[in-house]
């Protein structure tokens, strides 16, 4: 006896085109807004962390007639010299 050969059951489906670029494109704006507010709160997690931190021992130490007082001897003022004299305009 000659056996016959099967059909196939299923047949393949169609590849999906319509509205493919819509949904990639609603996928990758969702991952992308979820990536974005991830970045921010980590970066200011950090800022605060980092940067509030450092603030805070600077200004502990921070001597502000100290920092005048090395400025002016080295000469950053324009209007007064290094002993401290305010200098007469050239007006």
């Amino acid at each position: 006896m000659q056996s016959t050969p099967k059909k196939m059951a299923t047949k393949l489906p169609k590849p999906v085109m319509k509205g493919l670029w819509v949904k990639s494109y609603a996928y990758h704006m969702k991952v992308g807004a979820v990536l974005t507010v991830a970045a921010v709160g980590l970066y200011k997690a950090w800022e605060e962390y980092f940067f509030t931190s450092r603030w805070t021992a600077f200004e502990k130490t921070y001597d502000m007639e100290k920092d005048f007082q090395r400025k002016m001897k080295a000469g950053v003022f324009q209007c007064i010299d290094s002993n401290g004299v305010i200098r007469k305009s050239d007006d």
